[in-house]
Parts: C-alpha cells; structure tokens; sequence
C-alpha cells in the first residue's frame, strides 16, 4: 500500500482484476493456460515444511524462497499501487486523492512485457462512492486483458507451420547434407519468437546436431531458418528408400517440465541413393569369306560413390561372361569367356544442381575361347571391340547410351544403361 494507507486494498483489488478475467472463455489448447495465486502456492509450500519440521523424520526442508515459486510459472502479473495524497479519511482509513493501479503481464523467463495497463480513481471523504469507483476501475482493467489467451498467442507466435528442404533430392549411402528449415510461421505468417524449439525427428538417417531430447534433436527457431544436418544410413536400407523427415512444435514454454512434441508442422521425403548399376549390352556379326560368326556380353556391373571424396568418386567392379556362335564350312564353334568390368569416375552437379555422373569403364578379357570340333576352335574369328569408354550420365534411372558400328565386315550394336534404385 501506498505510505499512509491505512485500509489493505489487496483483496479488492485482486478481486475486482480478476473478476472478469478467471470468467473469461480461454480456448487454446496450445498453450494451455491456468491461473494460480502466487502467494497461496507460497504459504502452502511454508506449511509442508513446516510440517516436515515437526514429523522429523524427513530430510531438512529448503526455505521457501519467493523466486523459487516464481520459476514455476510461465507468466506473472506485477502491480504497484501509488496515490497522490491531499488528506486522509482515519474513518475508512483511506488517503484522499487520486489512486492509480499500474499492471504489467511479464514474460518472466525471456524478459518480456505482454500487455500493460492503468487504472485511477479517487477517494474522497465519501469512501463508500470512493469504493465503487475504485472497484470499477479495476475491474475494467483486468477486462484489458481479455481475452488472455489472444493476448499470449499474439506474444508468443507459436510456429504452426514450417518448410522443410534438403539440398539434394537423393542422398547416397553415409552422405551428409543439409536440410534447412524455413517459412516458420505462426498462424498469422509471423515469425515466432526466437526462444520457441521445434522438435526434428528422421525415419531411417541420423541428425548430427542439434541438441537430443529422446528420439528428438531440438532447435531454437531463432530467426526464422535452421540447418539441420543430416546423415544418410551407411547401409542401404532395402526396398524402402525413401526418407522421412517430421518438424514437430511443443506447447510448453518452460523447458525439462515435459519435452514431447504436439503437433506437427512440417514434412518432406527425399530418396536414399543405393549402390548403382552400369547394364552392357554388346553384340557383333561378322560375315566374312563364307564364315558367320556372332558374339557379345550382357550383364551388369555395381559400382558406389565415395562421398568423402571432392568430388564423390565411383568404383565398382563385375564380370560378364561372353556367349555367342559361328561356323564356316564344315565347322561349327561356340563363344565362352567371361569379361572383366571396372568402372572409376566421379560425380559432379551441373548448374541447376542436378547431378552428373562422369564414368570411365574399362573392360578386358579375362578369357575368352572358341570350341568346336578338331581344327574348328582354338582361337577367336574376330575380335569383340572393348575401347575403354568415358561415359557421361545424369543421375536418371534407365538412362541409355548406345551406338552402332561397321568396320571390315563386322556390324554390331551396343549400349550402357544406368540403373539408379
């Protein structure tokens, strides 16, 4: 009370504040809100100690401090109560002049003012009218606040909404990439505040900062965007190779009260890159002096991207067996052998950031023999032309390169495809 105010006004005042305001209809889910009387919580908290004291048998309580009590709140109202004296009425033991509340709903943990407001009224020798003024007054002040539920919502900018966008499409095996988060709204298209967390969560990968809350890494929305760092598994993760990423927001603005998340607000899918594919499909025909002879290869090869590399870099390795016939004459032969693949290279990404695979195949006989009767095998009619190839391919699944040839009596065709999983 202001210095020479006889009667406690307290009472009345909360009373009057909060008459309309804990009648007042508060939908929101997230946050909830509740009141509480600071100062019930404060002498209940006195009175179990007190009661530890007396039992015994208990450890020592801790004083009641008045910040600890506090801590346990979201938000606050803080008042003072000043008066501009010009006598005193010892009847009602009340100061004659003008009185002026001064309330402020405080954001106590980040430092922040929600709303503010003042109410004034006077006493004069006649306390009863003096009274419901003041009653009034207050009342119409703690009616300011409402609806409260707005007023902490348009303050807080709870994110309702979210972007979520990897850098690449499709992520090799163990690769790291960056997902940024962006567009983090309220349901105003607001930023949220800077203080609020949001709660990332991927299906099959690993996120590699961040700080960890269960299965959960958790941001501040700070500004607006974040960079989430992620790894793809190391091993292929089969059939599924598609990746989920969940952003997910959290209600409760005190932390280590309850960390799970509540609804989520964003969601995207990229896809894992597997082991590739390189498919050969290689046949020639020589029809030369009265002999024909056909042969070739198909097979696949595998080959990974190394990217620990700068640039990624491709290795894989295969055989292929070869097959064929011919025969001139009296004489009849088949192709047996088999050819050895290695594929090296590297991958780039071109302007628009799609990326490109640059292959170099080399492929060599391991064996190759023509079998026929006596005096119909032994050798090879006519050689399988195998130049090694400089391949260029975008990251495309069925993506074919092909050519023809003709040369000295032998024609053929042939093709690499790639197989993207």
């Amino acid at each position: 009370m202001p210095e020479g105010q006889v009667r406690d006004l307290n009472r009345m005042l909360d009373a009057a504040f909060f008459s309309g305001l804990l009648k007042s209809a508060v939908h929101s889910k997230c946050p909830t809100v509740e009141f509480h009387d600071i100062k019930l919580k404060q002498l209940n908290m006195e009175w179990v100690n007190k009661m530890l004291e007396e039992y015994g048998d208990f450890p020592a309580p801790e004083p009641v401090e008045p910040s600890a009590v506090l801590s346990e709140f979201d938000y606050i109202f803080v008042s003072s109560l000043t008066a501009n004296a010009s006598g005193f009425n010892p009847e009602e033991g009340d100061l004659l002049g003008q009185f002026t509340l001064h309330v402020q709903l405080v954001d106590q943990h980040h430092g922040g003012t929600v709303a503010d407001g003042s109410a004034t009224w006077s006493f004069t020798e006649d306390g009863i009218a003096g009274s419901r003024d003041m009653l009034q007054a207050v009342r119409a002040l703690g009616e300011s606040f409402v609806p409260i539920d707005g007023l902490l919502c348009d303050y807080e900018r709870l994110p309702e909404s979210a972007k979520a966008e990897p850098d690449k499409e499709k992520v090799g095996v163990g690769e790291e990439i960056t997902i940024q988060l962006t567009d983090i709204f309220d349901c105003c298209n607001r930023t949220p505040q800077s203080w609020w967390r949001v709660f990332v969560e991927v299906e099959k990968g690993e996120i590699k900062n961040g700080e960890k809350v269960g299965d959960y890494s958790v941001f501040r929305v700070g500004g607006g965007a974040i960079d989430v760092e992620y790894q793809a598994p190391e091993a292929c993760p089969g059939e599924n190779k598609t990746e989920t990423i969940w952003v997910y927001n959290i209600c409760t603005m005190m932390e280590g009260t309850r960390d799970t998340p509540d609804i989520e607000i964003a969601k995207d899918k990229f896809e894992i890159l597997c082991d590739m594919e390189l498919e050969y499909d290689y046949w020639q025909v020589a029809n030369i002096a009265g002999l024909h002879d056909e042969s070739g290869y198909t097979g696949r090869v595998p080959f990974s991207v190394n990217y620990d590399d700068d640039p990624p870099s491709l290795e894989g390795e295969g055989e292929i067996e070869i097959s064929g016939s011919g025969g001139g004459g009296d004489c009849q032969w088949i192709h047996q052998g088999v050819i050895s693949v290695t594929i090296s290279g590297h991958m780039e990404y071109d302007g628009s950031g799609e990326p490109i695979l640059h292959i170099i195949d080399d492929t060599v006989f391991k064996w190759h023999t023509i079998t026929g009767p006596d005096g119909c095998g032994g050798g090879q009619a006519f050689p399988i032309t195998l130049p090694s190839i400089d391949l260029e391919f975008p990251l495309e699944d069925g993506h074919k390169i092909e050519w023809d040839f003709d040369m000295l009596g032998v024609t053929g065709e042939s093709s690499v495809t790639l197989h993207v999983p």
